[in-house]
């Protein structure tokens, strides 16, 4: 399954609508009826809405909950997954009354395939309980017991402070480049250097979720084919599947 975030926060450009126009065939509706903020709505207070969202990572986090997720549901035995699941991150309006105040500034959709959409306000209950609410999102429909493992997935990460968060990225960021450096030596993914790298990349995924060997294997199908492919080619173009070949020595040699 590809997954592909199409987020207004980093740069409001409008919304997405030619990606979703399957949904609004099925579901008569459109970002704007379910309270998103359209161009010519766009002011400074949606302006400083969108810098709070990205100072939270965002977009990033939701790939990330998504990503892991599906990694839980494939690990439960389910293979009915859309080609391609389309999730829309958008800044809300802040003129949607149910939004602000039931809601606390979070309106999702999940209940169509292939399709997620979220409308968000930066309140402390988006930014704190933001992967509870996307994976709930996910798999509603999948029932309590696939709940409870993903739920449990999170556990560990559900009160990370931004600090902790950053760490992780910093974490991620250092990995990512010296992959980078042993990419451009020409070493082999099965190398003893790269292995060891790989093991360390191991260690830091199992801060949000535990994968086996089919799990981890399946992991690289994200990072070539999904959005989170974008993360590792902003360090270099060919580290995903220099990544994935070694990600697939590890996995075989090392799990179960």
């Amino acid at each position: 399954m590809k997954i592909q975030i199409h987020s207004n926060i980093e740069n409001f450009s409008g919304l997405p609508e030619e990606h979703f126009k399957s949904l609004w065939d099925i579901m008569p509706m459109s970002f704007a009826q379910m309270g998103a903020c359209t161009l010519e709505e766009f002011n400074e207070e949606h302006i400083e809405m969108a810098r709070r969202l990205r100072e939270a990572d965002i977009p990033n986090r939701t790939l990330q909950a998504i990503t892991h997720a599906y990694e839980v549901l494939k690990t439960h035995g389910h293979t009915l997954f859309p080609e391609t699941l389309h999730v829309a991150v958008l800044v809300s309006s802040g003129k949607v009354w149910m939004h602000n105040e039931l809601n606390h500034g979070f309106t999702g959709f999940g209940g169509i395939p292939g399709f997620i959409v979220l409308i968000l306000s930066p309140t402390d209950y988006v930014i704190e309980r933001l992967e509870a609410h996307v994976v709930n999102e996910l798999i509603e429909r999948f029932g309590d017991p696939i709940k409870t493992s993903i739920q449990e997935s999170h556990q560990n990460v559900k009160n990370w402070s931004k600090e902790k968060w950053n760490s992780s990225n910093q974490e991620f960021n250092s990995l990512c480049k010296e992959l980078t450096n042993l990419l451009n030596l020409a070493k082999n993914p099965a190398s003893k250097e790269v292995q060891a790298l790989i093991s360390k990349h191991y260690a830091w995924l199992k801060k949000f979720w535990i994968p086996t060997k089919d799990s981890y294997i399946g992991h690289t199908q994200l990072i070539l084919e999904s959005d989170l492919r974008k993360a590792y080619e902003t360090y270099h173009p060919n580290l995903p599947t220099f990544l994935a070949n070694g990600i697939k020595v590890f996995a075989n040699k090392h799990l179960i």
